[in-house]
């Protein structure tokens, strides 16, 4: 299975209730949010605060899916190794707070 395919597994297994265009912006937004935060300082609060409110929208195993789909993105651009390794892209599950998210690791 190509990349491209398995990411699209990993953001539709991600639906339920919502439409898929739903779940990839989410996924975009919280990717960029966490990769800005990780190299920029200024506006991290506002960032962060953000992250968490778009990922306190999804559980554990589905932030775990998007960690996995965001790994095969940087992979296919040739930025991961043949090891495969989740980046950090974890919140709080569904009506959880999180302190703060773990940010992706560059």
């Amino acid at each position: 299975m190509t990349h491209y395919h398995r990411i699209v597994s990993l953001l539709t297994a991600n639906t339920g209730a919502r439409r898929i265009a739903d779940v990839f912006e989410d996924f975009v937004e919280m990717a960029a949010l966490a990769i800005r935060n990780a190299v920029d300082r200024a506006g991290r609060a506002r960032r962060e605060e953000q992250y968490l409110l778009t990922a306190g929208r999804y559980t554990r195993e589905q932030l775990d899916r998007f960690a996995e789909a965001l790994a095969l993105v940087v992979e296919a651009m040739g930025g991961g190794s043949r090891r495969r390794t989740r980046p950090p892209l974890h919140g709080a599950g569904a009506g959880q707070q999180a302190s703060r998210p773990v940010l992706l690791a560059l």
